[in-house]
């Protein structure tokens, strides 16, 4: 597994590109400064928004802090951009870069105001009329620092025995856009980037197995589904192929429970995946065999 840069920003920011190609019709002007935010006055002007002079004045304070955030985000990104251009010129790992550590950090403090942003003026946003993309981009900004955190935390627990804290935290971590702060962090903590990895993996196992067997007690239809995927693993042969046709069964029969699939795809969306990839594999084999 290697290095993924969307985890601390190093990412396209095409919806900030496309957000400001809509606004006010203003986009080769604004585009450069990333500071369209400051003509909000005009935008509502542009789309015959009126609001009263006290919502104006809260609504220009607003823009005004979003509008310095993204003029900063504009200048990082023409950072990486650079970077990740000369690292692919010379074909090696960004990572490898002489620059790459100060452009980490820079990132990991962008994330880390776009949740100080999001914390102190969460509520004045709703008033920011036709901004919800740029609202949703700073959000991202902000979830990714709160998964950096939640890494921070694990790397930094010496308990044996986990925590729900800590159980909870490791929810928040996506694996594979996360891994640069996994290696960051390991590093910071002198330990192996791979036990750093398995820890919070195990961490996720433990979560997930929490919510399957609670959704066991609710809907004894994935008991079934549990007791014949073990058999499934220590058989082979023409029993085997008895166990794949119950487990499509199954499959078709927890797909078709909605309320039961839509907790699957938001609590266990692996299990989800699994259970259509199942269906799938059936009807191939179907075919195949007709």
């Amino acid at each position: 597994m290697g290095p993924t840069y969307a985890s601390c920003g190093f990412e396209p920011d095409g919806l900030i590109g496309r957000t400001i190609n809509h606004i006010a019709g203003v986009a080769n002007q604004v585009k450069e400064k990333w500071n369209y935010l400051v003509h909000y006055e005009f935008y509502l002007k542009a789309t015959n928004v009126q609001i009263g002079i006290s919502k104006r004045e809260d609504s220009r304070a607003v823009a005004s802090v979003i509008a310095n955030y993204m003029d900063e985000k504009y200048a990082l990104s023409k950072k990486i951009s650079r970077l990740q251009r000369e690292a692919k010129q010379q074909g090696i790992d960004p990572s490898t870069m002489p620059t790459f550590e100060a452009i980490y950090e820079q990132s990991l403090a962008r994330n880390r105001q776009a949740r100080s942003i999001m914390t102190s003026h969460t509520p004045k946003f709703e008033k920011l009329v036709g901004m919800t993309s740029v609202v949703d981009i700073i959000k991202q900004d902000a979830a990714r620092y709160d998964r950096y955190l939640a890494i921070k935390m694990i790397a930094a627990s010496s308990n044996l025995t986990p925590t729900d804290k800590l159980i909870t935290e490791s929810t928040k971590v996506d694996l594979k856009k996360d891994y640069m702060h996994v290696v960051r962090l390991a590093s910071k903590h002198s330990m192996p980037v791979s036990s750093l990895y398995q820890k919070i993996e195990a961490l996720q196992k433990i979560h997930h197995q929490m919510i399957f067997n609670q959704l066991k007690k609710e809907y004894p239809i994935l008991i079934g589904y549990d007791q014949l995927l073990n058999e499934h693993r220590t058989t082979s042969g023409y029993k085997r192929e008895q166990i794949n046709r119950a487990l499509f069964t199954k499959a078709s029969e927890i797909i078709g429970n909605k309320p039961l699939y839509e907790r699957l795809q938001r609590d266990l969306p692996k299990l989800s995946i699994s259970l259509t990839t199942r269906m799938k594999e059936h009807g191939k084999n179907r075919g195949i065999n007709r």
